[in-house]
């Protein structure tokens, strides 16, 4: 399995270019999404990044096979940023993660482009499996991942923040492009309740 880090990957409406081919201005609009209060909050580095410190990060990207960025959009619209890294990518296992655009956030879009990433990955890219670990806060998120399939791992600290474990493989993967996803997802969640603090006692961890 190979990621062509200068190809433009096209999908159900969405493109997703690697920051790798952005420009200046292109990769100061993404630096400024990811200091937002409303982003950053939820990231592992909850720190804002300086330009000097992203656009050094940008460049490493270039001589990397363990991490790969885009810059998505939907209609031609700049709407997020899309993740992947890990050791195992190369295997066809890695860790994605994304974040919306501020202006964006809280319009239903999160959920759509959920569901187009990881047909991106598990079916464009051929990965056999995706980890991600879930903020403990962030119960939406979880249960956004356990509605496509995934399975909850366990539980790790990093940082002093808690994190559910995830992972979803390829044959468990949920597509709802026939349905009304937002509806589906609503159902779900009403008939499929979370409970962090039993989470958190079966991995044997405290509040």
């Amino acid at each position: 399995m190979k990621i062509d880090r200068y190809k433009i990957y096209t999908l159900d409406g969405y493109t997703y270019e690697n920051f790798v081919s952005l420009d200046r201005k292109e990769l100061e609009m993404i630096l400024t999404w990811r200091n937002h209060a409303e982003i950053r909050k939820w990231m592992m580095n909850t720190a804002p990044i300086t330009l000097e410190d992203h656009l050094a990060y940008v460049e490493s990207l270039k001589q990397r096979d363990d991490a790969y960025y885009w810059l998505v959009r939907r209609g031609g619209i700049p709407v997020g940023v899309l993740n992947i890294m890990g050791e195992g990518i190369q295997e066809g296992i890695g860790e994605p993660g994304f974040y919306l655009a501020p202006e964006v956030l809280n319009r239903g879009q999160g959920i759509l482009l959920l569901q187009n990433y990881k047909k991106l990955f598990l079916n464009i890219l051929d990965f056999e499996i995706l980890l991600g670990n879930n903020y403990v806060e962030n119960v939406n998120a979880l249960q956004l991942s356990l509605f496509f399939g995934a399975k909850i791992d366990g539980v790790i600290e990093k940082s002093g923040r808690k994190y559910i474990s995830i992972s979803l493989r390829k044959e468990n993967f949920k597509d709802f492009r026939n349905e009304n996803i937002v509806l589906s997802f609503v159902r779900y969640k009403r008939n499929n309740p979370v409970s962090i603090s039993d989470i958190l006692l079966k991995y044997n961890c405290h509040e």
